[in-house]
């Protein structure tokens, strides 16, 4: 198949704003620590004073059951096997070194994020909610863009659409970074206007991040609700076209290419559309060439 209808490292551009992920398709959505300085995700941030290799060498010591355990989660939850990852996150979390008055473990954001996505698998939104307070009372750090996207999931499906939408907002703008693409415009994306406009933004972005950086199957899960609720949305049906296996997606495919070319507004998008559809359906026609 033509190489652009399946590369997965393109640059996204996907929010109102411009929210764009770096072009790193198999970079794991929650990044282990193996270099020369201790991993952000474990310390709340690196300090801005440089710490001696002996330092890092005791964080890395004292953090690696800790990590071991979220990264298994980790692989886990990809296999849908969402009991295992909570145990897993749990036994990660209780591995963690103890907050400085001893009375605590320190929060493992990395297992944080997989136990909360466990939760939302799992239509546990009261939970993940409480994951991310109880990170950020034992192991403070700047909002991440998974935190907030999975938070306005959470709350929005609490029916706190003020909430989604202040999380949504918060996505946004930690990953509002302006880029040139071949996306298209803001004007065609899903909306926000009403609950189920923000619901299926939600999901189109959230997907497109966990496909591009952590499980392509947990991505489409998303992707494929975002396009029920906006089934006629051709900028949702361009993300999930972009996403799927067209070897194995085939008619699925055909359908979401017809509905780009139908509703697009952006010509260069319509025209992909046609052009995709074409070849896919001559591939179909001719399997021997």
């Amino acid at each position: 198949m033509k190489s652009k209808i399946v590369k997965y490292s393109l640059i996204f551009a996907l929010l109102p704003v411009g929210i764009a992920f770096p072009a790193q398709a198999q970079v794991s959505v929650f990044p282990l620590t193996g270099q020369s300085q201790p991993d952000p995700i474990f310390q709340g941030g690196v300090s801005a004073n440089p710490m001696s290799q002996g330092q890092v060498d005791y964080l890395n010591l004292i953090w690696k059951d800790s990590r071991d355990y979220a990264k298994s989660a980790q692989q886990s939850y990809y296999r849908g096997d969402y009991k295992e990852a909570e145990i897993l996150c749990k036994k990660s979390m209780d591995k963690a070194p103890l907050t400085p008055d001893g009375k605590s473990h320190q929060g493992n954001w990395q297992a944080g994020d997989v136990l909360a996505m466990v939760y939302i698998r799992e239509q546990k939104y009261a939970e993940a909610i409480k994951v991310y307070d109880d990170l950020h009372a034992s192991n403070p750090r700047g909002g991440s863009y998974l935190e907030q996207i999975n938070l306005a999931l959470c709350y929005l499906r609490l029916g706190k659409y003020d909430e989604a939408g202040l999380h949504y907002r918060n996505s946004d703008r930690i990953e509002a970074r302006h880029i040139q693409t071949n996306d298209p415009p803001a004007s065609d994306y899903a909306g926000t206007d009403t609950p189920t406009k923000l619901e299926a933004s939600i999901l189109m972005n959230r997907g497109v991040y966990m496909a591009g950086f952590g499980s392509k199957s947990e991505g489409l899960i998303d992707l494929r609700q975002a396009h029920v609720l906006l089934p006629d949305n051709p900028i949702v049906a361009y993300y999930l076209v972009r996403n799927l296996s067209l070897d194995k997606d085939t008619a699925e495919s055909l359908a979401l290419y017809k509905i780009i070319e139908k509703n697009g507004h952006e010509k260069s998008m319509v025209d992909e559309a046609k052009n995709d559809r074409i070849y896919l359906e001559y591939v179909i026609a001719h399997p021997d060439k």
